[in-house]
This record gives C-alpha cells, sequence and structure tokens, in this order.
C-alpha cells in the first residue's frame, strides 16, 4: 500500500528519519518496527532475553544504559546519503553485499532507493547494525499532506514516538515548526512510549514499550 511515511531516530537533538514510501500505516511498518524495538531493548527477539525481575536495580540500569548508548553510537556514525535518487557506488555496494542484509541487488549501477527498497522503514537493519547508510529526509515529516504517518525512536527521551499526518492546524509545542504547505503544517506526535520506565521500588526496571495488541488498539482512534 502506497502510505508514505517517515521513520528513524533523534539523537543529541538531531534528527535522522528517512522517508518511507509505502504501507506506514500502524499495522504494516509501525507495529514491524515496534517488535523490533522490543526485540531490541527487552530481547524478545535477536538479543538475549533478561528477567528483569531477577537482576539487581544496578544491573538492570547498566544493561539498559549499555543498549541504549550502543545504539547511539551506531546512529551518530551513519553514512548519510543526501538524495535517494543518488547512485550507490561500487564500493558501498559491495559493504551491502557482504553484509547479507539485501536479498536482491540490481547487477546494474543502483540508486540508493532501489537498493535499499525490500528494508526501507524498518528499524531492524539499523538495530542490529547490518545497515550503516541513511538516505536523510528530515523536511518531509513537515508536509502532513504527503507524510501520513511517522515513527522517531527519541534517543533522547528514550522513547518511541508515533506522529500523525493531515494536520490542517499547527501545534506551538511541535518540534517540527508551524509552518503550513499547502494548508497543511507539520506531522502531529500523537503518541509516545517510554522504552525503559523508572526504577521499580522492588528494582526492577519497568519495560513501557506496549504489547502488538495494545499498540494498535492505542493507533484506532488515530486511523
Amino acid at each position: 500500500m502506497s502510505t508514505r511515511g517517515v521513520f528513524g531516530f533523534r539523537v543529541c537533538g538531531t534528527d535522522y528519519l528517512a522517508r518511507s514510501n509505502y504501507d506506514s500505516y500502524p499495522f504494516g511498518r509501525g507495529l514491524r518496527n515496534l517488535l523490533s524495538l522490543r526485540g531490541y531493548f527487552y530481547g524478545d527477539g535477536g538479543k538475549p532475553k533478561i528477567d528483569w525481575g531477577a537482576i539487581s536495580a544496578e544491573a538492570a540500569c547498566l544493561e539498559a544504559s549499555k543498549r541504549l548508548d550502543a545504539l547511539r553510537r551506531r546512529v551518530m556514525n551513519l553514512t548519510i546519503i543526501p538524495e535517494e535518487e543518488c547512485l550507490v557506488s561500487g564500493e558501498d555496494l559491495e559493504a551491502l553485499k557482504l553484509s547479507g542484509l539485501l536479498t536482491q541487488i540490481p547487477h546494474r549501477q543502483p540508486t540508493w532507493r532501489e537498493t535499499l527498497l525490500e528494508v526501507e522503514g524498518y528499524f531492524h537493519p539499523y538495530l542490529t547494525g547490518q545497515l550503516n547508510y541513511i538516505v536523510l529526509n528530515n523536511e518531509f515529516i513537515k508536509n502532513s499532506l504527503f507524510c501520513e504517518w511517522g515513527y522517531v525512536l527519541n534517543l533522547d527521551l528514550c522513547i518511541f514516538e508515533v506522529w500523525r499526518g493531515f494536520q490542517r492546524t499547527g501545534e506551538p509545542s511541535n518540534r517540527y515548526g508551524q509552518s503550513s504547505q499547502d494548508g497543511y503544517f507539520p506531522c502531529k506526535r500523537i503518541k509516545w512510549y517510554r522504552v525503559y520506565g523508572e526504577l521499580l521500588e522492588k528494582g526492577s526496571l519497568d519495560t513501557m514499550l506496549p504489547s502488538p495488541e495494545k499498540f494498535l488498539e492505542d493507533m484506532k482512534e488515530f486511523e
């Protein structure tokens, strides 16, 4: 489905956002990205699962900090691609082949959009470190006529943000400003979830990213 949106990260007040050209609905890109984040931070998937309640508060804080800091460093070290129609160099194409991330790479010299099409809009390859390139587009979220959904992992506040397009009125607190384009203002943040909550009195770390069912239920009122 050609539902456009953005996804990406915010670190040290800087956005690393990329455009997603299709399937950006919550039950598409949104749900897949939530599951990837749960896997990375809570061990539902690729990382070892941790029983947060069985370890000390100090150990929980240390593990949470390690996972957050590792991802911050990874994002800040991404290679920035300025335009999705830029051609991929032979050196970068070879690096992508060696990563094992992509199942199909064109034989001719492709554009970045063509090359990254199968992983477009997904956090997963960035969380695993398989993908070290991002086709930067920090402006798209400011035009909510065309940008319908956004998924941003804000590593400054340690929250997963969901943004919604089709905004006919501006919002003074919106970090993307008040400028309108064709009568539409920047996308609006409609929901956010803590990646890690506060330490509970019992010494465990409260995990706050929702279950898939809770996430989809939350999104119903905004569809």
